[in-house]
């Protein structure tokens, strides 16, 4: 690989890293570890693409609500649609809890976020533009990881419609000292970088995991 060819990746993961960890604000998240090595990745994995959430937009009946909202309105949490968001220049489209607002990132691309989960967990897509054969997950996953002042737990790789990724788990601090857990799902196109991720406090992992699922499994790719 080229000099060049290094510095442009460089580039193009860093935005999309520094995207992620700048987008968000959960009750206080700020980055103060030093980040470790991870274990080398698995085989790919390939990823099965779920149907349109549509009746999840104003559901009918209890029944068309995924079990997870059962369990958080049970908790006490006041349901919320869920949502498309539709990034125009990549065509990467997903569904988030609640409504979400676009943000222009800072060298290219959009960021969606979302902070209507229950639990304050914190999720939200972004899309940056990169040069055709770029992307890397791998690289964009550690400077995320770094940025948020802390480290990767476990990377798989995926392929999802034909295109590869990585499904990631870092953990960090809050400037409280409390650990947090983002779970981030990073898909490699021909010409963008596209991630979702879910992250909160690591007491509410178990709700990080259940919005994480229904983001990943509804994120939408472009065909051609």
């Amino acid at each position: 690989m080229s000099r060049r060819s290094t510095r442009t990746i460089g580039r193009i993961a860093r935005t999309a890293a520094v995207a992620l960890a700048a987008g968000v604000v959960l009750a206080g998240c700020s980055m103060s570890v030093e980040g470790v090595p991870h274990a080398a990745p698995a085989p790919t994995r390939p990823v099965s693409v779920a149907p349109s959430p549509a009746a999840l937009v104003e559901p009918a009946e209890p029944g068309d609500l995924p079990s997870a909202y059962l369990e958080w309105i049970a908790d006490g949490w006041v349901p919320q649609p869920i949502l498309p968001v539709i990034d125009p220049d990549s065509g990467v489209s997903a569904w988030l809890i609640g409504p979400a607002e676009p943000q222009e990132i800072e060298g290219g691309g959009t960021l969606y976020t979302s902070y209507d989960a229950p639990a304050s967990v914190v999720h939200q897509l972004a899309v940056v533009p990169e040069a055709p054969g770029d992307a890397d997950a791998e690289r964009t996953a550690a400077i995320l990881a770094s940025e948020r002042g802390g480290w990767v737990v476990d990377s798989e790789p995926i392929t999802m419609l034909g295109h590869p990724g990585l499904d990631v788990r870092m953990e960090f601090f809050d400037d409280l000292g409390r650990p947090c857990v983002a779970l981030t799902r990073f898909v490699e196109l021909p010409r963008h970088i596209a991630a979702v991720e879910s992250l909160g406090l690591v007491t509410d992992e178990r709700v990080v995991e259940q919005v994480q699922e229904i983001v990943a499994d509804q994120l939408s790719l472009p065909t051609t």
